[in-house]
This record gives structure tokens, C-alpha cells and sequence, in this order.
């Protein structure tokens, strides 16, 4: 059985004039609610076994027996660091995992410089330094 965990607001900080004046939004406020149960949700949780973050779509529920052979989700205060809103786990069933796209990197090409241009930007760097300590 893995374990997983969700940060999500207490009841009472989501209230419209809480996330606002921090830069949140609709979406914020609802990302950081707690999870809707027995029906299919989208959710960022954090693998405890791997320290991953994913993007999944998952059924949850306080009771486990509601979700026979479901996972553990831990809630965690996503204001009080380390506290959990509740002490006792919720069930998570992932149905799936959604990777992100992968992005293309893209190498910058290599600029040649000769060594007297490097030797000269050496000796410029280290006149500036000893003329700053002088100064």
C-alpha cells in the first residue's frame, strides 16, 4: 500500500478575502480545498515513497472501506507546515497518473573566444578588484 499526501486549507481560511491579497485566484482557492468524495477529482499529490509530485486523477474518501484495496492520503495543513487536518488517513484510488509534456531543451550554441581575449577579461576583472580595493 503506497502512502500520499495533499496540502489543503482548514475550513474558514478559503473564504474569498483570505487568498486574494496573496495573489490567489478562483483556481488557487479551489486547487487548495478539500477534495471532493466518492467521485472523480483532479489532484497534485505527493508520493511519499519517491518525494514526486503528481498530477493525478483519483477517487477519495475519509473511509477506506468505501475504496477496498485504495492507497493512504494524508491531508496536511497547507497553512501550518507539519500539522494535519485530520489524524487519521483518507483512501485514494488513482485511476491516472497524468505525465506532463515534455519539454524540448534546447543546447545555445558554443561561442569560441580565443585565449587572449579570455586572458584579457581576466586581467581587466582582477585591475577592477584591486582598484576597488584601493578605493
Amino acid at each position: 500500500m503506497k502512502e500520499y499526501t495533499i496540502r489543503v486549507a482548514k475550513a474558514g481560511m478559503l473564504e474569498a478575502s483570505c487568498l486574494p491579497h496573496m495573489g490567489g485566484t478562483a483556481a488557487s482557492q479551489e486547487a487548495l480545498a478539500m477534495p471532493r468524495e466518492n467521485e472523480e477529482v483532479q489532484l497534485k499529490v505527493l508520493d511519499m515513497e519517491t518525494w514526486e509530485w503528481l498530477d493525478v486523477r483519483a477517487i477519495v474518501s475519509r473511509s477506506p472501506e468505501e475504496l477496498p484495496g485504495a492507497d493512504k492520503l494524508w491531508l496536511y495543513d497547507w497553512w501550518g507546515g507539519e500539522d494535519l487536518v485530520e489524524e487519521e488517513p483518507w483512501a485514494i484510488k488513482i485511476l491516472e497518473i497524468q505525465e506532463e509534456p515534455a519539454e524540448e531543451v534546447k543546447v545555445a550554441p558554443k561561442q569560441e573566444i580565443s585565449l587572449g581575449r579570455m586572458k584579457g577579461r581576466m586581467l581587466e576583472t582582477l585591475i577592477r578588484r584591486q582598484q576597488g580595493e584601493d578605493a
